[in-house]
């Protein structure tokens, strides 16, 4: 009668999810630039390790290059306005 041997499974590299890049995601909505640059320190760590979450870290980048673009958008649509009524 052969025995099985039960071994207990360890985490491999793909099975953790990057930290970064849920902390990337949550401040992209918080803290724009600093959520865009841990979310690409993310990706890249995420590429050499083989972690889960690329898909947090992509989303990040996103929300943060919008919102960092919307920002930009609005600082120099009021600095035009401003300068074209004399302000």
């Amino acid at each position: 009668m052969p025995t099985v041997e039960q071994h207990a499974t360890a985490l491999n590299p793909t099975d953790r999810l990057n930290t970064l890049s849920v902390v990337g995601f949550v401040l992209a909505f918080v803290a724009n630039v600093v959520g865009l640059v841990v979310s690409v320190i993310a990706l890249v760590q995420i590429g050499r390790t083989g972690e889960r979450g690329r898909g947090l870290a992509i989303a990040g980048i996103v929300v943060g290059g919008f919102w960092f673009a919307a920002f930009g958008g609005a600082l120099v649509l009021h600095a035009v306005v401003t300068s074209a009524h004399g302000g």
